[in-house]
This record gives C-alpha cells, structure tokens and sequence, in this order.
C-alpha cells in the first residue's frame, strides 16, 4: 500500500511541479512519509534582492500547493494542507496528508502543464461580463486574499510604467544585473540540459533586441550604455508592451506575512490556470512589489538611495491606482490576449526523498 502511495504522490508531484517561479528557480523538495508530504524550500535557488524573506520563493511554493490541490483529486485524494507546521523549522513549508476519495476531475487539471509565461504585446480586447464574473469566484477557493483588476486605460498606463521600472534597478544594479544573467540559458540545447532558469526566447525579443540584450551582459558595457540611457530606453519599450492588454490584476493580502505569501501564490496560480483556460495570456510583473518588501524591511543595503527612492515612488503609483492601502500588493500581473508565446520554460524533475 505504501508503494501504490509513493508512487502516486511522485505522479502529482511531476504535475504540481510545472508551477511558476522567479527565474525558473524551482525552489523546493520534497520528502513522502507514508500518505504525507514534507514540502521544503530550497533558500539557495533564489538568493536575488528580489526575494526578501523567501517571500518570492513563497509565492512559489504556493503555486506548487495549489497545483497539488488541483491535481490530487484526480488520482482519487484529497490533500489536507498544513503551512508551517514547525515554528522551529523555517524550510519546511507545508505538509500535505492524503485522504482517499473518489476520483474526482479539476476543471483546470487540464491547464497546470500548458499554463505559461507571454510576454509578447497583446491584443487591447476589454474583459467580457462572463470572464468578470468567474474571476469573482476565484478568491473563495483560498483562505484569504482578494483580487483587483485595472481596466481604465489611464490607469494601466500609470501601473505599466510603474511596473516597467523594475528594468531600470534591473540594469543599474550590478548585484541584480549578475544574478539575472547568471540564470538566462542560451540555446535550446543548453535550456534542455539545465531544466532551469530563464530560456532567453521566452523573453519574445525582436532579434535586434536580443542582440543588445546579450552585449547588456558585460556589466562594463552596461555602465557605459547606461551614461547615453539605456535603462530608461528598456523601461519605455516595457511599459509600452505591459500597458498592452485587457486588464492589469493584483493579488491583495492582508499581511506580508510568510503565511499570506504562500496563499498568495495559491490564489495566484488558480487565476493564472483560469486564465489559461479562457484561451487568454498573462505576465506576471512583481519586481518592484518584492523590492519594496526589502525596503520596509529596513534590508535593502544592496539598493542606492536613489534606487530606493524610486522603488518607492512606483510602489506608491501602483497602490494608488489599484486603491490600495493598508494591505499588501503580494502580486501583479497583466492579462490579454498574445497569442502563442515563442517558447516556455522546462522543469526539473521532483527532488523526492522517501522515508517509512
């Protein structure tokens, strides 16, 4: 009997582990006891400024939960979540028993492989009356947390800018600049043999483009580029590609506590898969939501003033037009149709340890 569970659990992991992540990082492994499940994060794979307090690994790891969630009736289980369970151990994550059932179809069980990163520009087509209303009902999935959508042209120009200026920090500082490179794959060959990070066609650059983009590696040339503004030049063509689109959303909790952020990426991962399933594209754009964690968090050394400056202004452009206050902006995303995207990111297979 043990086996027959090892073994299943192993087939929803292969499923849940198509959830996304900063970088492709795939910050996580597992260890199956009996009908449990220890979820652990790997703190290493995201070590960016990006990931204060693992909250971007978090957000991660919720996903992951979400797509067990999903995948796990199908095989005939009911998963019981428990996060943090261990106050003493900050890397265990969750743990999962599963309970027999009926076998029982997600009608997005569908979508957790095909669900994938668009950051091509997309068609302006408004949201219908039907796609508004089914987004409504996502939230009552999850614990808690709620989401914003911005459909007002304005506003999605304010929130794209905003959005877009995470590219100016990207490419003026050199701890984030190294980091970003250092997980960019090349060629298709060297993608496949990794199964992790960026694939640098799913970036969607015209080939000009992608040619600067590889010469913007050497952080030498960079500093010079950047003296005659290429960062700002990056942050414009951006924002013009992320206020393309439907709507922008956002997912609202109420803390920015570890807890929140890992029910953050549940609510996220079952809107992204919905989106999936209405045919429409999505881009998540989170970079300088995670920053400003850092910055509240008094932990942002790595940042200039100036920088720091900055970030806070945009952080404050995107609460305002989202009506936002009190609460955390744990994630934000553009929606729209793109079409098929160039290419999309592999996986690693499961890292599960078994112990009886």
């Amino acid at each position: 009997i043990f086996f027959v569970m090892n073994e299943t659990i192993k087939r929803i992991l292969e499923i849940a582990v198509f959830a996304p992540s900063g970088e492709n990082c795939q910050p996580w492994r597992f260890i199956v006891r009996g009908n449990r499940l220890e979820i652990l994060n790997i703190p290493e794979r995201d070590s960016s400024l990006y990931s204060w307090g693992q909250r971007a690994s978090y957000i991660a790891h919720g996903a992951l939960i979400e797509n067990i969630r999903i995948a796990a009736p199908n095989f005939g289980y009911n998963p019981k979540i428990n996060l943090f369970p261990d106050p003493g151990n900050s890397l265990l994550v969750a743990q999962i028993s599963f309970e027999q059932m009926s076998p029982k179809k997600d009608n997005l069980f569908d979508f957790v492989k095909t669900r994938t990163t668009n950051r091509k520009p997309y068609k302006n087509t408004v949201l219908t009356v039907d796609q508004r209303r089914e987004f409504d009902t996502i939230a009552k999935n999850i614990e808690r947390g709620r989401l914003v959508f911005l459909g007002d042209e304005q506003k999605k120009k304010v929130v794209a800018q905003a959005a877009a200026g995470n590219e100016r920090i990207l490419f003026e500082n050199s701890s984030m600049h190294k980091f970003f490179y250092d997980h960019i794959t090349w060629t298709e060959k060297e993608d496949r043999e990794k199964n992790i990070g960026f694939y640098i066609k799913t970036f969607e650059l015209p080939s000009p483009a992608e040619k600067m983009f590889k010469l913007a590696k050497n952080w030498k040339l960079l500093q010079v580029l950047n003296r005659i503004g290429f960062s700002k030049l990056i942050v414009k063509q951006n924002a013009k590609v992320y206020a393309s689109g439907a709507a922008f959303g956002a997912v609202v909790m109420p803390s920015n506590s570890a807890e929140d952020f890992v029910l953050a990426g549940m609510l996220f991962q079952r809107m992204w898969l919905t989106i999936t399933k209405m045919g429409l594209s999505l881009q998540p754009l989170t970079g300088i939501l995670f920053l400003m964690q850092r910055i509240i968090a008094r932990e942002a050394a790595e940042l200039s003033t100036s920088h720091q400056r900055f970030i806070q202004d945009q952080y404050e452009q995107i609460k305002k037009s989202f009506g936002v206050t009190n609460e955390t902006i744990a994630m934000m995303f553009r929606i729209g149709d793109g079409g098929k995207p160039t290419a999309r990111s592999l996986r690693l297979k499961p890292e599960v340890a078994i112990q009886q």
